[in-house]
């Protein structure tokens, strides 16, 4: 009887252990609490149409994300963003998105295009990347955030 009752232990054991590394891989880790981490997440690369775009900003530009709260807000190279944010299962959705409207060189103005239409209007599911990197992607496109 007394093995029995140690097989069953160390049987439940093995499985309960299972459960719980399985469980916590990165994409299960609450993602609230690593977004308030940092103060500012920087936009490392975007990729849209197949094709990956790696941000070099310029003195002048930091392509920058801030989580506070339920609140996002960043900077896309040239105009200012904001808006409300939850996460439901393993997405984020970003609700009431604004930006500001200043004019910029074109090719500034094309990426900042690409992030509002990528990232703000989309429902984007997430990655918690070995790194400390974050991946948030839809069909359409894919963000990296450092």
């Amino acid at each position: 009887m007394n093995s029995i009752v140690r097989l069953v232990i160390i049987f439940g054991s093995l499985v309960f252990g299972s459960v719980i590394f399985w469980g916590c891989n990165e994409s299960n880790l609450n993602i609230n609490e690593i977004l308030k981490t940092k103060r500012e997440w920087v936009i490392k690369s975007y990729e849209v149409g197949g094709k990956k775009h790696i941000i070099t900003p310029s003195s002048y530009e930091k392509y920058s994300m801030r989580f506070d709260g339920d609140r996002i807000n960043g900077f896309l190279g040239c105009n200012n963003f904001f808006g409300n944010f939850e996460i439901i299962s393993n997405t984020l959705v970003i609700n009431g998105a604004g930006i500001t409207k200043r004019l910029c060189p074109p090719e500034v103005m094309q990426k900042e295009q690409d992030l509002i239409q990528g990232f703000l209007n989309q429902k984007n599911t997430f990655i918690l990347n070995k790194d400390a990197t974050i991946t948030f992607s839809n069909p359409i496109f894919s963000l990296i955030l450092e």
